[in-house]
């Protein structure tokens, strides 16, 4: 007999298909290859990847889940555009919830977790001409920082809702201006953690956030 029924298997290969249909679209959103308020049209996108639309209707309905992508009845899929008010609100979201975490984590941080912060914050300094490379690098560092205060619940609400913003950070201007920053940022928040600092620990990671709030917030009216 079989491990696998055929429609068990089907379902897993749609369901593998669409979700990488859902990262690719994810990542074109992210490095602003797709811009916001755009139309995400099922029957080209499936043209494009020679699928058909069935899994790009999944995919898009993945990367809505997550607040990519808006679906509405009878006009289709665009990608989400946000306000400033949104913005707002999303980053505040961040900014408690790393303070929060910072606070509990500092102490949990275990020698493995600090030499791989300090491992990750050398590539970053080292990587200031590459927005991708320097933002994956970036989202792993901020993981390391949080990711020993409340296991993996706090952990997946910080991802959530930095993916949303992420594209804003790809901004090549806005990077350019602030990457040297964020890196002095970085670096003094990891050698408070590395001395078991919990309050200046804390203190910079807000710091932190505020000081990305503001530049990013100020890039987009500047626009």
């Amino acid at each position: 007999m079989p491990l696998l029924n055929s429609s068990f298997a089907d379902g897993y290969m749609a369901r593998t298909l669409a979700e990488s249909i859902a990262s690719k679209i994810r990542e074109q959103i992210i490095c602003g290859a797709l811009e916001p308020g755009q139309a995400l049209v099922q029957e080209a996108i499936a043209n494009e990847l020679n699928t058909s639309r069935v899994p790009v209707r999944d995919a898009l309905h993945i990367l809505a889940a997550e607040g990519l992508v808006q679906i509405k009845s009878n006009k289709g899929a665009t990608v989400i555009e946000f306000s400033i008010d949104d913005l707002k609100q999303i980053l505040s979201i961040i900014r408690a919830l790393e303070a929060l975490a910072t606070s509990e984590g500092v102490t949990k941080l275990s020698l493995a977790d600090l030499n791989q912060m300090e491992s990750l914050l050398i590539k970053m300094e080292s990587q200031t001409d590459s927005i991708r490379e320097w933002n994956i690098l970036n989202d792993r560092f901020h993981s390391a920082g949080t990711l020993s205060a409340y296991g993996t619940r706090i952990h997946r609400l910080i991802d959530k809702h930095r993916l949303l913003v992420s594209r804003y950070f790809h901004d090549p201007v806005l990077f350019r201006q602030e990457v040297a920053v964020w890196n002095v940022q970085h670096r003094e928040i990891y050698e408070a953690c590395r001395a078991g600092n919990v309050e200046k620990a804390k203190a910079l990671a807000d710091l932190h956030w505020e000081h990305s709030t503001a530049a990013l917030l100020k890039h987009l009216q500047q626009q």
